[in-house]
């Protein structure tokens, strides 16, 4: 679509877009789900959905990360003092979720859809909910 409209047509498609969700970003990944779920009608397919993923609280050992981006590197600069500052809302909630329970909820997702394979494609959200950080 890029190539072939001009600028002011996707400008005005992405403002259409926005509408209805926060962020191009929301946008793409329910665009790939809806297309998961399009195509994958006759396979046992599910689709889980974790929020902020942080370091790992027990596996494969505390606070181990692959990465350091988004959430990661804004903890990364407060904790050595690079960021004395952050831009945010009072009331907004932080839900950071350990990696090792996303991994654990994948694994425990693919079993429960193998056992159960249902021709929908089910959805899980994997959150800390419990505990949001203010």
């Amino acid at each position: 679509m890029c190539d072939e409209f001009d600028k002011t047509s996707i400008n005005l498609l992405e403002k259409r877009i926005l509408k209805t969700c926060p962020n191009t970003y929301t946008f793409s990944k329910n665009l790939a789900e809806q297309i998961v779920a399009n195509k994958c009608k006759d396979l046992p397919v599910a689709i889980v959905r974790p929020s902020i993923v942080g370091a790992s609280l027990e596996e494969p050992c505390p606070g181990w990360l692959e990465n350091i981006s988004a959430i990661t590197g804004v903890i990364r600069l407060v904790s050595r003092g690079c960021a004395t500052v952050i831009r945010g809302r009072k009331d907004a909630r932080l839900d950071i979720v350990p990696l090792d329970f996303v991994v654990d909820t994948i694994i425990s997702t693919a079993w429960h859809v193998t056992l159960h394979p249902e021709h929908e494609v089910k959805v899980y959200n994997c959150t800390s909910n419990a505990n949001p950080l203010r």
